[in-house]
């Protein structure tokens, strides 16, 4: 199969090739399933379709789909659906599929569109110790070399067919923001097919800074022995996430690497199991009204995993809040640095700032500093000491109980943004 004519099919779909630093992604809980009529039967088996992709969605984990527990939950779909409709969509003549009885291909298709309760998703998913991925997700740049024969060529932002098709349908899948460079005077005076191939992943690095993009996927495929083959490598935070993917349909190797990227991903964004309860203290600058203030109380009830969010303190120009979390505290403070209301003030926090309700720990208390032992008498008259060693009565006067000493619960300093 010749890289032209990979690319020659109809793929418009949506994909971005101008900067955006992430991506916050609407419609996670909703799905929709191609149907042939609105029958009874057919509606409980693409409600169960629709259910599955929704979890993998919004878990972002492949292995969701493959629990038991999880597939006895979408036998009973119904229970977890908030709404449901149908509608029609137009196929495009490029698409359509003459039938077998040689009847003229249909050019419309009935589709079943189920929007699921967000709360019910979420509960199910952290029951079973699955994750619930924020919907701010990084926007990840992919720069894919194809070797066809001699020679190599780059997939672009404007490049239409199956490789951008089955990238985009994955990405779709998986809910993963994927961009695709311009490949414009600027990238290939920078990246050429020989930089991916040769792994200089410096210079794609250089080039990749104009898009902002938070991950960078780097991908070679290539023909051999009657299959496809395609190593990735995947940079995220200074950390490289390297794996291959060998099958006989080019699709399944391309959809790898997308893939393979959210399953990493994940890990840095959410943990696998459900944590429990914790707590962020916020102090936000730039709160100078009740407009203000509404906007980000709302922001934060709105973040995955904010169970309740409580003023705590009012100054001229900030607000400081006690955030409660359920589950992951990294993926909430991932999921505000990937937004775009709030940005992270890299400055010290005074003392005073401190809330007033925690103590700070002694200094011994640290693990470097050994506990203080107690005073031993002098040599001398003051000892007191019984020179027959005879046991001295023992004081039981009650101490005072000791109150348990507590950390500090610092707080992290953001400014929201005009």
């Amino acid at each position: 199969m010749r890289y032209l004519k990979v690319l020659s099919l109809c793929g418009l779909l949506f994909f971005w090739g101008l900067p955006s630093q992430a991506a916050q992604l609407n419609g996670l809980y909703e799905a929709e399933v191609v149907v042939a009529n609105q029958g009874r039967g057919l509606r409980t088996t693409a409600m169960s379709e629709a259910m599955a992709a929704v979890l993998l969605k919004v878990s972002g984990s492949s292995a969701v789909l493959g629990e038991e527990v999880i597939q006895s939950a979408m036998a009973d779909a119904a229970r977890y659906v908030q709404q449901y409709r149908y509608r029609s969509e137009a196929i495009p003549s490029g698409k359509r599929q003459v039938a077998k009885n040689g009847k003229p291909a249909a050019d419309s298709r009935l589709l079943l569109s189920v929007g699921f309760d967000s709360a019910s998703i979420d509960k199910l998913l952290r029951r079973f110790g699955f994750t619930v991925w924020s919907s701010a997700r990084p926007a990840t740049l992919v720069w894919l070399a194809i070797e066809e024969g001699s020679r190599r060529v780059l997939v672009g932002a404007n490049d239409q067919g199956l490789v951008r098709e089955v990238l985009e349908a994955e990405a779709q899948r998986r809910a993963l923001p994927l961009l695709l460079p311009l490949l414009d005077l600027t990238d290939r005076s920078k990246v050429r097919p020989a930089e991916i191939w040769g792994g200089f992943l410096e210079n794609i690095e250089t080039a990749s800074q104009r898009y902002e993009a938070q991950a960078i996927l780097i991908g070679k495929l290539y023909s051999t022995g009657g299959r496809w083959e395609a190593h990735w490598t995947l940079r995220y935070q200074g950390q490289e996430h390297v794996w291959q993917k060998r099958a006989k349909g080019v699709r399944a190797v391309i959809a790898s690497g997308v893939g393979g990227s959210s399953d990493y991903l994940l890990q840095h964004f959410a943990k696998s199991s459900y944590l429990g309860v914790d707590q962020l203290a916020l102090r936000i600058e730039g709160v100078d009204g009740m407009s203000a203030f509404r906007r980000v109380n709302d922001y934060l009830l709105s973040l995955h995993g904010v169970e309740a969010v409580t003023l705590r303190r009012v100054d001229a120009s900030s607000n400081s809040f006690l955030v409660q979390i359920e589950g992951s505290r990294e993926a909430v403070l991932q999921a505000i640095t990937m937004g775009d209301v709030l940005v992270k003030v890299e400055t010290p926090v005074p003392e005073s700032l401190l809330s007033p309700e925690f103590t700070t720990p002694p200094q011994w208390a640290s693990s470097t500093q050994p506990a203080p032992q107690p005073e031993l008498p002098q040599s001398g008259v003051d000892a007191q000491i019984p020179a027959d060693n005879t046991e001295q009565p023992i004081d039981n006067t009650e101490l005072p109980p000791q109150q348990p000493q507590v950390a500090p619960l610092q707080e992290l300093v953001y400014r929201l943004l005009s």
